[in-house]
């Protein structure tokens, strides 16, 4: 079970793990933001429009630079641009607001009625990322009109990813709107969260933009101490010998970790599975997160992106491009660039992990916003070439294989009530596939095991 720090707030006032930084950003407290009886609040510009040092609000504590955290905020987007927005920013930076990439930060904003994630070289939104500036890339397509919006922006420094969640109402129990991910991290140093809006012009009469509640979790961490005033002595588990060692023990959420002093570093996780790693006798190894995401090999789980080849029975049309990582690990369920197969006969997209990995989960995404377009091959509106929808990825049977010969059924797609939808499993597997049989078509917009 994976455990949280949780930070948690209605926002009426400032709760103590926030503070405020008008004299970093040049704006002042109770008249160019504050906290109210409807929430935490914004006037005006942030940063003029950047970049420049925004951000009045900000966690006051810092968050290790290996830790994962997910920030969950409700906001009234009562018009078409207030428009709200968090970042992730290493401590000693001064974070900017700016609606294009920056080195300062990496920042989820919406964008009138668009949610983007602005890494520090490049962006993403529901159309796909793009190297460079906000120009350089596709719009995106609307998402919010008015009214109260949640968003889980969640950021995994050891992934790599930025992953944003839209949900309709003032709740993670709503319809998901949106959902987006960025592959980018911040350097390995401490971090912290900086909140602020943009009002588009809109000057200090302008109505407040609101943030109407927040909550912060923090994954459950501990600094792994190997100094001699943590030892204890238990039998060591058979790495290369047996017997008695010096060992420093921690517990967290009934898991045992223990670390040996002969520089072992040994993890096991519910599953039974067991990882050694080596660590420097007598020193700290630093954070030991509790999902064990030190390193992402840990317990055998598959990569993520790297050493992963991809093969399809058949393409439905050349325009369309093939199954690669590019276009299966993008967190994009909107864009022309996914793929297809033909119909008819035994039609099949396939993952090689290059190896017998432990695999808890599949991601598959299908073509949420099409059929929407009357030129079937007309690639500037969302959908994909050949004008599909989600019932092409819809009731297909998911298998896997150690070999790539012998397949064993794993679980059916089912229905679609998002664009992006993960299957919890446990499995030892090389090779998974998504099929169909049925003589109908095949479509996948994300295709990738976890």
């Amino acid at each position: 079970m994976k455990t949280y720090k949780t930070y948690i707030s209605d926002l009426t006032s400032k709760p103590d793990w926030l503070g405020t930084y008008g004299d970093q950003t040049g704006k002042t407290l109770n008249t160019d933001f504050g906290f109210g009886p409807d929430g935490m609040y914004f006037v005006g510009n942030a940063g003029n429009e950047g970049p420049s040092t925004a951000y009045s609000v900000r966690t006051n504590w810092d968050i290790s630079g290996r830790q994962a955290c997910e920030v969950i905020f409700t906001v009234d987007h009562t018009g078409d641009c207030t428009d709200q927005g968090i970042c992730f920013y290493n401590d000693g930076q001064s974070p900017n607001w700016n609606w294009n990439p920056d080195p300062s930060r990496i920042a989820f904003s919406v964008n009138c009625p668009t949610l983007y994630i602005y890494g520090t070289n490049k962006f993403v939104n529901n159309s796909g990322e793009y190297y460079g500036n906000w120009g350089e890339g596709d719009s995106g397509s609307n998402v919010l009109g008015s009214g109260l919006y949640t968003f889980k922006v969640t950021y995994n420094p050891t992934a790599g990813t930025v992953t944003a969640v839209t949900y309709e109402g003032s709740n993670t129990s709503g319809a998901v709107l949106d959902n987006i991910v960025l592959y980018q991290k911040l350097s390995d140093s401490s971090y912290r969260i900086g909140f602020d809006a943009d009002n588009d012009g809109l000057g200090a009469d302008s109505f407040p933009a609101y943030f109407k509640s927040l909550q912060i979790n923090v994954d459950d961490a501990y600094e792994v101490d190997l100094s001699p005033d943590h030892p204890e002595t238990i039998p060591n588990y058979k790495y290369d010998g047996d017997g008695n060692l010096d060992t420093a023990i921690v517990e967290s959420s009934g898991k045992r970790i223990s670390i040996q002093r002969t520089s072992y570093l040994e993890l096991i996780d519910i599953y039974g599975n067991r990882k050694v790693v080596s660590s420097k006798d007598g020193g700290s190894l630093g954070i030991v997160s509790d999902n064990f995401l030190i390193e992402q090999e840990y317990f055998n789980r598959p990569p993520v992106s790297q050493s992963i080849n991809y093969t399809q029975s058949s393409l439905y049309d050349p325009r369309m491009a093939i199954a690669t990582k590019e276009t299966m690990i993008n967190g994009s369920a909107a864009e022309s660039r996914a793929t297809g197969t033909v119909c008819g006969g035994f039609e099949y997209i396939q993952i090689d992990l290059n190896g017998v990995y432990n695999v808890k989960g599949v991601v598959i995404g299908c073509d949420w916003f099409g059929p929407n377009q009357s030129d079937p091959f007309d690639t500037n509106l969302p959908g994909l070439i050949g004008d599909w929808g989600k019932e092409y990825t819809e009731n297909k049977n998911v298998e896997y294989s150690t070999d790539g010969i012998n397949y064993t059924f794993l679980f059916n797609t089912g229905t679609f009530e998002q664009p992006i939808q993960t299957y919890n499993v446990n499995i030892k597997t090389r090779y998974i596939r998504i099929v169909d049989a049925t003589g109908s078509c095949l479509s996948l917009t994300e295709f990738y095991a976890i």
